[in-house]
């Protein structure tokens, strides 16, 4: 009696098994679970690009959505609204300051590098950690936060309020020394 009873169970589970794989195929076969590598957008088009990526695009709005990865954020479709350009959960340009901080001190979200290595000609600066804006972090860029250390925001300057993320803290404190301190000897 016990023999005939673990048999049955074995049949059903098998029968079941069976079952469960030919939904899975038939399901996983139909042509609307396929993920095309393109989309047909709505015309129109160009592709943006910069140093290290390219992106190709349509004018559509026939693929909306959004994606991100630890430092990247894409959102896809004209009314997308993922990617909010003060956003205190992305960094676009990947220089380690969120996008929230970027628009409290007043650098560029979307800039990882200043154009070129003249000092401040250029507005907005692109990296925060980037005082001067010459391309690269140095002891002038630190120099320039001393000179603050323990004044509130204002008087001083809101460029020099670069730390903590999501947003300063509105005072010059260690704390925006200690980000400049980390990126000395970063360049672009």
């Amino acid at each position: 009696m016990r023999k005939r009873s673990v048999v049955v169970s074995f049949t059903a589970a098998v029968a079941a098994a069976a079952a469960l794989l030919l939904a899975s195929a038939s399901i996983l076969g139909a042509p609307d679970t396929a993920l095309p590598w393109s989309a047909l957008g709505g015309g129109g088009g160009g592709t943006a690009s910069s140093p290290g990526f390219d992106l190709g695009a349509t004018a559509g709005q026939a693929a909306v959505g959004s994606t991100s990865s630890t430092n990247f954020a894409l959102g896809a479709g004209y009314w997308n609204r993922a990617t909010a350009p003060c956003s205190s959960t992305f960094d676009s340009d990947a220089d380690a300051a969120l996008n929230s901080l970027e628009c409290h001190v007043g650098t560029g979200t979307a800039l990882f590098c200043s154009a070129d290595t003249t000092p401040d000609n250029e507005d907005p600066d692109a990296r925060p950690t980037d005082l001067n804006d010459d391309r690269s972090v140095s002891g002038a860029d630190l120099s320039a936060i001393a000179g603050d250390i323990g004044r509130a925001v204002p008087p001083a300057s809101v460029r020099k309020d670069i730390a903590p993320n999501p947003a300063g803290d509105n005072a010059i404190s260690g704390a925006d020394l200690s980000r400049v301190a980390a990126a000395i000897g970063t360049a672009c």
